[in-house]
């Protein structure tokens, strides 16, 4: 997650109301900012990329099959 003295950057992002309310339910359960939620959930998501990265073909690995543009 967030480092130690790690700089916070803006982003806009646009989501459907259907994904918006979920997140700001889960939030609500979990006493934090919607805000808050969407950076655990990409942190998660993140963590979970990061160990799937020996998969052979896997994109964004040394292995992904793809070319480069």
């Amino acid at each position: 997650m967030k480092k130690q003295n790690e700089q916070t950057e803006v982003i806009k992002i646009r989501l459907g109301s259907t994904v918006k309310s979920q997140l700001q339910k889960l939030a609500d359960a979990n006493e934090r900012t919607l805000a808050g939620q969407i950076r655990l959930a990409l942190g998660q998501w993140i963590e979970n990329q990061e160990g799937r990265a020996g998969i052979a073909g896997y994109p964004g690995t040394a292995n992904n099959s793809r070319k480069p543009k």
